[in-house]
C-alpha cells in the first residue's frame, strides 16, 4: 500500500467538547498523529427559527439597491451553520447585522443587499441550518422592479411676452422626474443659440413635484422669437415643444384710441348694439390686446372690422356687437395695448335701452326638399321680424323632440323690422315623417311656430309605377259623371303624400278606393269622378307626390264630350211617316234635343231611304223649345216618294241622324183646296174639335168631327191592310198601294167622288198645331183635350191609341162626341170596366198561350209570358214564337219565326193602335 488507503470510524458522542488523535501499525512499527481539537459535541434539543422576513423598499428600478432581512433564534443556543436568501430561484448568502451578537436564543439579525436588473415583481424565501436542524421561510413577493422614467419638461413662459430690444426676457421651464433624479444638463436654445438654464430654488431636491430652471436675456432683433428646453437625467435626453415668443418690438410710442361709438344710440332689450373705436398706433404695432368693458362689469374683446388693413399708423377700426340686458342708460370703457403701453378711452356714454312692448315673429316656416332619403341634407327656414328691431336671444328648432339651434342666414343683416332670415341644416338616419316647431324670444317676449309637417325621409331606392289606368264612360256629354281610376304600386310600400289628376290644365285630388289600404305593394287604387265642364277631346294625367323621383303618368287620352251624345233620337213629329203633301210649301216639326248647348238642326230630303241622293238641305235651323220646326219650299223637286231626317248640330259636333220618315210628295195635282187637304181631314177634324172645345162650340165640333170620320173611311178604304209603308202587308200586296179588289177613292173625295169644302187658313194652321200636339200628346201621356198630363185613370182610343184623361172621355161621350182624332165611338164603359189606373193602351190578356211546334207535332203552353224576347219549344229547342209589346198603346203580340225572319228590322203597324214600330 505505498499509495495509502483510507479508513474510517464512525460513532456517536455526549455532548462536550472532545480531541482526538490516531495511531497505526503494521506488526513492525507503529505510527501516531497529533492530538488534534473536536469535534465539539452540543446540546441540540430544537430547530432553529427564522421570523420577520422583508424586503427594503418593495418598489425601485434597476439601480435601486434592495435590503432582505430575517431574524434567527435557536433555543438550544446554537449559532446558524448557513442563512440563505433565494430570490427568484437564486440562492444568496446572508450575513449577520451584528457580528458581536453570540446569542441567537433571543434573535440575530441577518441580512443581503443588493439591486435587481430585471422589472417585475420578484418572489423570495429563506433557510438555515444550525448543523443539526433545518428550516426555511415561506416565498414571499416582493420587490417590484420597475424601469427608470425619463424627466419631464413643462410650462414653458417667457416674461414679458412683448418688449423692445431694451427689455430683459426671462424664460422659464419646469423640470420633474418621476423617479426624483436631478438632472444632469438643462438647456434652452432661442431662434436656435442654445443656452443653460440655472435652478431657480437650490434647496428644492425634490424633482418628482417640479423644478423651476430659467434662463433670461436681452434680445436684440425684432420680431417674433420661438424657443425650446431639453434635459437629460443620465439616462433619458428629453425635448419640450417649441413655444412662441417673444415679440421683440420698435416701440417707442403708446398707441392712441379714438371716435369711440355706440350705434344705434337707443334701442330695446336684447337689441344688439354695435360698438366701433378707432386704434391709433405710431409705430405702426397691432395692438395685443383692446377690450370694452360695459357699465363696467362686462368685459368683451373687440375685433378688427378689416382685416386687410394692417397699418395702425394712420388708424385702424375694431368694433363689438352685444346686446343689454336691463333698460336704462349705459356706458362703456375701451382699453387696449400694444404690448409695451396701454390706452384707454374713459367712460363713454350710451346707449340707452328702452322698454320692450311687442313680440317678435316668426313667419314663413319652411323645409326644403320637403321628401329625401337618409343621405339628403334638410334645410329648415323662417323668417324673424321683430317690429322694435329687437335681435333674437335665440332662435330653436325642435325636430321630432330634438332641440336644436337656428343660425342667420345673413350675420351682417341687422334689420329685425323687415324680417331676417334663420337656418338649420341636418340629414336624418330613420325613415317617416318628420314634425318641426320653430321657438324664440327678443329677451322679454316668446314667440313659436304651430307644429309643421315634413319632412318625409323615404327608403326610396324603387320609385313608384302606375298601373291600369281606366277612364268610364270614354264618351259622353257635359252631364256625364266621368269616373278616373289608376292603381299605384311602390315596391317600397311608401304611400304617397297625395295623388292629383289633371284634366284639360285643372288639377285635383284624387281619392282612396279603400282608405283602410295602407299596402302599396301589391297596389292601392285611387278614383276621381267629374263632369267635364266644356266640349271637346280632353287628356289626363295622374302625379303622386311624395316621391324622390318624377312620379306621374304620360298624358291619357280621353274622354270625349260630345254635346249631344247619350241623348234620346229625336222624335219626327210632322209630316208624320207615310204622310202626302199636295202642296208645295211643308211645315216640318220634331222634338227638340235642349241638349243644354246652343243648337241648330240640320234637314235633309232624300230620293233614297239610305240618303245617297240628297235632293234639299236646310241648314242651320235654330232651336225651340219644346218643338222644333219650320216651313220648307218643295217646288223644286217634283212629285214622288222621298225621305227626311234632320240631325242636331253644335259647331263640329252634330247628332245622329233620324229614322228616314217617308213623305210623299203630290203637290202636282190640279184641284180645289179640299183636294189638296184632304188626308189631313183627319187632324183637321181633331184641331177644329181642340179649338171647339176651347171656344165652347159642341156644334162646330160635331161638323168637323164628321168630315173627320168621312175621312177616315177614305183613307181606309184607299190602305185596307196597310196602315204604313213598311208594315206587313197581305200576300201579294204592295205596301202604300191599294190591294186588287180594293175600292179606289179619290184623294180629296168621298165615295160619292163630290169634293169636299176647302179648309181656310186658320184651319189649316190649326191642322198642323194640333198634328203636333196630338202626338206629342200621345208619347207624353197627356190628355188631348185639356192638354194636361194624364192623372189616375186614362182612357186610350181602341181605333186610334189617343189618350184622353177618364174625366175629359166620359165628358165627350156624354155630349154625344167621338174621338177627335178618328171619329170612333168613345165606349168608355167597355173598355174600361173593372179597370183603374192602369198602363195606357193594354188588354187584359190570357195568363197562358198555346203553341204548337211543327217539328214535334204538338202543343205546348207558355204560362205568365214575358215580352220581347223568344220562345222555344221545350222538346225539340226550335225558334216558334217572338212576344213583343207595342211601346204606344201596350198591345201584346205573338209574331211567328217565319214572319220576324222577313220583317226583321222594317217597320210593321200595332194591330190595335195602327202606329208604327220597329220589329226588332
Amino acid at each position: 500500500m505505498t499509495d495509502g488507503k483510507e479508513y474510517y470510524f464512525t460513532t456517536t458522542l455526549l455532548p462536550g467538547g472532545y480531541l482526538y488523535n490516531m495511531s497505526t501499525s503494521d506488526g513492525a512499527f507503529t505510527d501516531f498523529t497529533i492530538t488534534y481539537p473536536g469535534p465539539s459535541v452540543i446540546q441540540n434539543d430544537f430547530a432553529p427559527e427564522l421570523t420577520n422576513p422583508g424586503v427594503s423598499p418593495t418598489l425601485g428600478n434597476n439601480e435601486t439597491t434592495f435590503t432582505f432581512t430575517v431574524t434567527y433564534s435557536d433555543d438550544d443556543g446554537n449559532l446558524p451553520v448557513a442563512i440563505n436568501l433565494t430570490v427568484n430561484g437564486t440562492t444568496l448568502n446572508m450575513v449577520a447585522s451584528d457580528p458581536g451578537d453570540l446569542d441567537p436564543t433571543n434573535g440575530k439579525s441577518y441580512h443581503l443587499e443588493t439591486t435587481l436588473i430585471l422589472q417585475g415583481t420578484y418572489e423570495y424565501f429563506m433557510n438555515c441550518s444550525d448543523g443539526a436542524r433545518v428550516n426555511s421561510t415561506q416565498v414571499l413577493l416582493g420587490p417590484t422592479v420597475i424601469g427608470n422614467k425619463e424627466p419631464q419638461l413643462e410650462n414653458l413662459t417667457v416674461t414679458p411676452s412683448m418688449g423692445n430690444d431694451l427689455d430683459l426676457f426671462t424664460f422659464s421651464v419646469n423640470y420633474s422626474d418621476p423617479d426624483g433624479d436631478m438632472p444632469t444638463s438643462i438647456n434652452i436654445t432661442i431662434n436656435g443659440s442654445i443656452h443653460a438654464m440655472t435652478e431657480q430654488d437650490a434647496g428644492d431636491v425634490d424633482t418628482t413635484d417640479g423644478k423651476i430652471f430659467a434662463y433670461s436675456t436681452i434680445l436684440s432683433a425684432f420680431g417674433m422669437y420661438e424657443f425650446n428646453t431639453s434635459c437629460s437625467d443620465g439616462n433619458y435626453v428629453v425635448h419640450s415643444i417649441t413655444a412662441q415668443g417673444p415679440e421683440v418690438i420698435d416701440s417707442r410710442n403708446p398707441p392712441t384710441l379714438s371716435a369711440p361709438v355706440v350705434n344705434p344710440i337707443s334701442g330695446f332689450i336684447n337689441q344688439v348694439f354695435n360698438y366701433t373705436v378707432v386704434y391709433t398706433d405710431g409705430d405702426g404695432n397691432l395692438p395685443s390686446s383692446i377690450l370694452i368693458i360695459i357699465d363696467g362689469v362686462q368685459v368683451f374683446p373687440m375685433v378688427e372690422t378689416a382685416s386687410s388693413d394692417v397699418d395702425t399708423t394712420d388708424g385702424k377700426q375694431y368694433s363689438y356687437s352685444g346686446s343689454l340686458s336691463s333698460t336704462g342708460n349705459h356706458g362703456f370703457t375701451i382699453n387696449c395695448s400694444d404690448g409695451l403701453y396701454t390706452a384707454s378711452t374713459g367712460v363713454i356714454g350710451g346707449p340707452i335701452v328702452l322698454e320692450n312692448d311687442y313680440a317678435p315673429q316668426l313667419l314663413n316656416p319652411t323645409v326644403t326638399p320637403s321628401i329625401g332619403t337618409n343621405e339628403t341634407l334638410y334645410n329648415f327656414t323662417v323668417n324673424y321680424m321683430e317690429q322694435e328691431n329687437q335681435a333674437p336671444a335665440y332662435i330653436n328648432i325642435t325636430v321630432n323632440g330634438s332641440t336644436h339651434v337656428m343660425t342667420p342666414v345673413d350675420p351682417g343683416d341687422m334689420d329685425f323690422t323687415d324680417g331676417v332670415l334663420y337656418n338649420f341644416t341636418t340629414t336624418f338616419l330613420t325613415f317617416g315623417y318628420r314634425t318641426f316647431t320653430i321657438s324664440c324670444s327678443d329677451g322679454l317676449f316668446t314667440n313659436s311656430t304651430v307644429m309643421q309637417g315634413g319632412p318625409r325621409v323615404v327608403n326610396d331606392f324603387h320609385p313608384p309605377s302606375f298601373q291600369s289606368p281606366v277612364l268610364t264612360p270614354a264618351i259622353g256629354n257635359t252631364g256625364t259623371v266621368f269616373m278616373f281610376q289608376i292603381m299605384l304600386v311602390d315596391p317600397d310600400n311608401t304611400l304617397p303624400n297625395s295623388m292629383d289628376i289633371t284634366i284639360g290644365g285643372l288639377t285635383a285630388p284624387m281619392i282612396e278606393a279603400v282608405p283602410t289600404d295602407h299596402d302599396t305593394e301589391d297596389g292601392k287604387i285611387y278614383y276621381y269622378e267629374s263632369t267635364m265642364p266644356s266640349l271637346g277631346n280632353y287628356s289626363w294625367q295622374v302625379n303622386a307626390t311624395g316621391y324622390l323621383s318624377s312620379n306621374q303618368t304620360a298624358m291619357l287620352q280621353g274622354p270625349e264630350v260630345r254635346p249631344f251624345y247619350g241623348m234620346p233620337q229625336i222624335s219626327l213629329l210632322s209630316p208624320s211617316y207615310g204622310a202626302v203633301e199636295h202642296k208645295e210649301v211643308v211645315f216640318f216639326s220634331w222634338d227638340s234635343l235642349e241638349a243644354g248647348v246652343p243648337t241648330v238642326y240640320r234637314w235633309q230630303l232624300s230620293l233614297s231611304p239610305d240618303f245617297s241622293e240628297i235632293a234639299l238641305e236646310q241648314a242651320n235651323i235654330p232651336e225651340v223649345t219644346g218643338i222644333t220646326s219650320f216651313n220648307k219650299d218643295l217646288s223644286s223637286i217634283g212629285n214622288g216618294e222621298f225621305y227626311w231626317r234632320v240631325r242636331a248640330e253644335h259647331g263640329s259636333f252634330s247628332s245622329n241622324w233620324t229614322s228616314p220618315q217617308l213623305l210623299t210628295i203630290d203637290a202636282g195635282r190640279s184641284g180645289t183646296f179640299w183636294e189638296e187637304y184632304s188626308l189631313y181631314i183627319i187632324i183637321a177634324g181633331i184641331a177644329i174639335g181642340a179649338v171647339g172645345a176651347i171656344g165652347g162650340s159642341v156644334a162646330a165640333r160635331k161638323k168637323r168631327k164628321a168630315k173627320a170620320k168621312e175621312s177616315l173611311d177614305t183613307t181606309k178604304k184607299r190602305h185596307p191592310d196597310v196602315s204604313r209603308p213598311g208594315g206587313p202587308a197581305k200576300p201579294g200586296a204592295i205596301a202604300g198601294k191599294a190591294t186588287p179588289g180594293s175600292k179606289k177613292v179619290l184623294i180629296g173625295k168621298g165615295e160619292s167622288g163630290k169634293a169636299q169644302a176647302p179648309m181656310t187658313a186658320a184651319e189649316l194652321e190649326e191642322l198642323r198645331k194640333t198634328e203636333n200636339e196630338v202626338v206629342k200628346f200621345e208619347e207624353r201621356k197627356i190628355c188631348v183635350v185639356h192638354k194636361g198630363p194624364i192623372a189616375g185613370a186614362n182612357y186610350l182610343c181602341p181605333s186610334c191609341g189617343t189618350f184622353y184623361c177618364l174625366r175629359c172621355a166620359r165628358s165627350l161621350e156624354k155630349n154625344g162626341e167621338n174621338c177627335w182624332m178618328c171619329g170612333a165611338k168613345l165606349d168608355i164603359d167597355g173598355e174600361m170596366q173593372g179597370k183603374q189606373d192602369t198602363t195606357p193602351g193594354e188588354k187584359n190578356l190570357p195568363s197562358s198561350r198555346q203553341f204548337y211546334c211543327t217539328n214535334c207535332n204538338k202543343h205546348f203552353d207558355i204560362h205568365e209570358p214575358d215580352f220581347q224576347k223568344w220562345y222555344s219549344c221545350p222538346d225539340c229547342k226550335e225558334r216558334l214564337i217572338y212576344l213583343k209589346q207595342c211601346p204606344h198603346c201596350g198591345q201584346k203580340m205573338s209574331i211567328h219565326k217565319e214572319y220576324h225572319e222577313k220583317y226583321k228590322g222594317q217597320v210593321i203597324t200595332c194591330t190595335r193602335c195602327k202606329r208604327n214600330l220597329i220589329l226588332s
